[in-house]
């Protein structure tokens, strides 16, 4: 069997988009990431379900928000709600950094903040419980659902230096 060229290993990663090359410290490369491919891979970990007492929680439909000028990944949930009998639907809004793990090559949503929770109906009395649920949740679960996957026998996996949010994209910084 032969070997790929190394160049070859990195490319499913490259080809994804390139962006910003000539904004790349030297000897560094820049791999820009749309919302796209990263909805991609994140809803392969969802519907999320929790049950607390009366209260059930359904996560679905992951939407990946990526704004001009923040360092963050926003993400907007369809947030299915039941309370006793009574079932609402809502939207549900996260945001968080990135955070990867060179030793799995995979990308994180660390330290997620519910930025908003809108339920048309819920009850007034039932709404700071439900906040608490919906932030439990999101705090214990999305930073464990990969956001992205560097191709496993992709260089790249060595090579990344750094990641941020710019111009509505994850960029992704190759570098020796």
């Amino acid at each position: 069997m032969t070997r790929p060229h190394p160049f070859a290993l990195i490319a499913p990663l490259v080809t994804c988009a390139l962006a910003l090359g000539g904004c790349a410290a030297p000897g560094r490369l820049n791999v820009a990431l749309g919302a796209e491919q990263l909805e991609r891979e994140l809803s392969k970990g969802f519907p999320v379900k929790r049950e607390a007492s009366v209260l059930f929680l359904e996560l679905a439909d992951p939407k990946v928000r990526l704004e001009a000028g923040s360092d963050k990944v926003g993400l907007t949930l369809r947030a299915s709600l039941g309370i006793a009998v009574l079932r609402l639907e809502g939207l549900l809004t996260v945001r968080g950094r990135v955070r990867y793990q060179s030793e799995q090559g995979v990308f994180f949503l660390d330290a997620p903040e519910v930025v908003s929770l809108e339920v048309p109906g819920l009850p007034a009395a039932k709404q700071e419980q439900v906040f608490g649920l919906v932030t439990d949740v999101t705090q214990l679960f999305l930073p464990t659902v990969p956001i992205y996957r560097v191709p496993q026998r992709s260089s790249a996996r060595l090579l990344l230096k750094a990641v941020r949010v710019e111009q509505g994209r994850l960029i992704a910084e190759l570098g020796l």
